[in-house]
Formats: structure tokens, C-alpha cells, sequence
């Protein structure tokens, strides 16, 4: 079974997110376009430990607004 999916838009690109993630907008690799797929992400981080906790940190600064971190102690 194919399932397709209507292309949504991006998010727009705020005054402020153009200021705090400038340095991603001037790669060619991720761009204006890059840079609201980026924003329209979501992320689940399911247990990351102490040595992958640090990867929250950097997904956040990478611009991912809407994600989630799921631990659980044995």
C-alpha cells in the first residue's frame, strides 16, 4: 500500500531565528530551505544515557523546536 502525502508549507523563518541560526543559513548544505525543515522537525530521544544526554543539548540548538526525551530507570 502507497500512501503519499500533501506537501505542507514551511514555517517562516522569524526575525530572531534568522539572527540565532545566521551561521546554518550561510551553508550551502543546509540553507533558508534546510533551516525551516529543520524548524518543522520533531525528535523523540529515547534513552540516551548519560553519554548521549549531551545530544538533547545539541538537537535544541540546532534549531529542532518540537522534540520529546523519553528515559526510564530499571
Amino acid at each position: 500500500m502507497t500512501t503519499t502525502t500533501e506537501p505542507t508549507a514551511l514555517p517562516e523563518l522569524t526575525t530572531e531565528d534568522l539572527s540565532r541560526y545566521s551561521r546554518h543559513l550561510i551553508l550551502p548544505e543546509v540553507g533558508m530551505e534546510g533551516q525551516q525543515k529543520l524548524k518543522a522537525a520533531r525528535v523523540l530521544c529515547v534513552g540516551t544515557g548519560g553519554l548521549g544526554s549531551p545530544l538533547a543539548f545539541y538537537l535544541t540548538a540546532a534549531a529542532w523546536e518540537r522534540w520529546a526525551w523519553w528515559t526510564s530507570t530499571w
